[in-house]
């Protein structure tokens, strides 16, 4: 769903830093599509993006003892389709990411095929992370899987978070080294200009940080790319503790965000841009989870007395509008 072009905007709740929440909103209406017909009572949606007319969404039907990959596409986002993924190339794996690429869409996701040199993780090895899938399509319909070498960047790293827009593509993962015995992941950054070709680097990158960095989420703003998660308490960090946030023109230098010097929150976990800012909260059942804002995402300020302190909140944004999910509840800001 979007947003009308000429929205209401007639506040009727003021916090006292200024924020607002307007009675009536763009006009948006929501269908519920159910998707089970495309499998089981278990088939999970894990992302959707767009290809010319054609909308797809990307999904795992999963039962107890199985797991298969479900792809479908529309025309209109009411009428929908399954694409085939009966082939070999979609065989033991599991869905995770849908992006937009030049020429078409990057589809990504893992196997499900066991560490055959680190069996049930046994006592003493330092099993990897599940090998890295991705295929490529033109239309959303017909998919080609890459082969091992284009995904050679992703060989032991466990994706966290993946993103794409007009500077490319940005994925951080944590990289298990082959050692006898188990060590602790390494972060890295992964970027690409067309979703076929990676490379890969140590992050955090050019801003004084080390280890304890937990990149949560990354975004595409008109300008680069955001990160938020957890930061390290490295001397010269400037931000709370638990919390980070780091921002990027390119996806491959990076640096550290300004961040609000507050200590409730253990770490930002969703992130979302809009066409004048850029959100992120954190996730804590017990709260709160105030949001956190900024213009560009190199400063970024909060306000405990925000309308949307709220226990649990999804963010989704494509560098127009930004949603917030909150129960049943949506909200919309272009700037947050």
């Amino acid at each position: 769903a979007s947003p009308s072009s000429s929205p209401s905007s007639r506040p009727v709740a003021t916090s006292t830093d200024g924020s607002s929440i307007s009675v009536v909103g763009p006009s948006i209406s929501w269908t519920n599509i159910p998707l089970a017909p495309f499998g089981s009572n278990r088939v999970w949606a894990v992302a959707a993006a767009q290809v010319g007319g054609t909308i797809v969404v990307a999904a795992n039907d999963s039962t107890q003892n199985d797991m298969k990959p479900v792809i479908i596409e529309s025309a209109n986002g009411s009428d929908w389709t399954r694409v085939p993924t009966d082939s070999a190339e979609f065989s033991n794996s599991r869905l995770d990411y849908l992006l937009p690429i030049p020429g078409g869409l990057l589809l990504v996701g893992e196997s499900l095929t066991i560490d055959p040199n680190c069996p049930a993780a046994a006592a003493g090895c330092n099993q990897a992370p599940s090998a890295v899938f991705m295929w490529r399509s033109s239309d959303g319909l017909v998919w080609q899987r890459l082969s091992t070498k284009q995904t050679a960047a992703f060989d032991r790293v466990g994706i966290v978070s993946m993103a794409a827009g007009s500077k490319g593509l940005v994925a951080f993962g944590m990289y298990d080294p082959p050692t006898a015995k188990p060590v602790e992941p390494q972060n890295l950054v992964l970027n690409s200009t067309d979703g076929l070709t990676w490379s890969s680097r140590a992050f955090p990158d050019q801003n004084g940080g080390s280890s304890g960095v937990l990149n949560q989420e990354v975004i595409a703003t008109s300008s680069g790319f955001v990160a938020v998660g957890s930061g390290d308490m490295a001397a010269g960090n400037v931000g709370a503790a638990g919390s980070g946030a780091w921002y990027s023109p390119d996806g491959v230098s990076w640096s550290r965000a300004t961040t609000p010097a507050t200590g409730s929150i253990r770490g930002l976990r969703y992130a979302a841009a809009g066409a004048r800012g850029v959100v992120a909260t954190s996730y804590d059942p017990q709260g709160p989870n105030p949001l956190w804002v900024s213009a560009d995402g190199a400063t970024w300020q909060t306000a405990e007395s925000s309308p949307y302190t709220v226990g649990a909140s999804w963010l989704a944004g494509d560098a127009h509008e930004i949603c917030v999910v909150s129960g049943p509840h949506v909200y919309w800001s272009e700037d947050g």
